[in-house]
């Protein structure tokens, strides 16, 4: 691998946390499109941004949020 391979994943994965400290500490976020959430970390496609999460977290960002949203609702706050 790279060393701008490297830079690019390690970008990519603070981007990544970013909107997963978002998802879970403002409603709002929630709500948003994978376009959306892309736009507000920086990714210059959707595509990009769903790659990115997926591959940091193993799971899409809409079944990530699907998942949040059952255990806010069963008042487990993550």
């Amino acid at each position: 691998m790279s060393m701008t391979s490297k830079s690019t994943d390690y970008v990519n994965d603070l981007k990544i946390d970013y909107i997963i400290i978002q998802l879970r500490e403002n409603s709002r976020f929630r709500n948003y499109t994978n376009k959306a959430l892309g736009e507000e970390a920086g990714f210059s496609t959707t595509q990009h941004f769903t790659r990115a999460f997926s591959k940091n977290t193993g799971i899409s960002p809409t079944y990530f949020i699907q998942e949040l949203k059952k255990t806010i609702s069963a008042g487990n706050l993550p």
